[in-house]
């Protein structure tokens, strides 16, 4: 199946995948 809305803004995947990434990095030493 093909999904339409992934070659809508590449930026916005980018941005959330970059916030994610910061949230683990910031929780890993939390524990």
């Amino acid at each position: 199946m093909e999904t339409p809305f992934i070659p809508l803004h590449p930026m916005i995947h980018l941005r959330i995948l970059n916030s994610i990434l910061l949230v683990a990095i910031l929780a890993l030493p939390i524990g």
